[in-house]
């Protein structure tokens, strides 16, 4: 039997729109500004101000909320198309 990771746990709860008091009650919205804080943080070649960082990694999640929404009507072969 095989068991759900503790990281697809969190995606499908984010994925829900629910938060998790566990998680300090993280949204879908937290969950994408963390992962883009992460690569923006791996890939900077100069230190940035936390702050500065952050409200980067939440511009970068919001443009994914953003596109989320505006392609949930799509077939899946035309959200795999769609430009740049």
């Amino acid at each position: 039997m095989q068991t759900e990771s503790m990281c697809d746990q969190r995606v499908k709860l984010a994925q829900s729109g629910a938060t998790c008091e566990q998680q300090g009650g993280s949204t879908l919205r937290d969950y994408f500004a963390a992962a883009a804080l992460q690569g923006l943080m791996a890939h900077s070649r100069v230190l940035v101000h936390p702050k500065t960082a952050a409200w980067h990694a939440y511009q970068h999640a919001d443009a994914m909320l953003a596109e989320r929404e505006s392609s949930e009507g799509l077939p899946r072969k035309a959200q795999e198309e769609s430009p740049d």
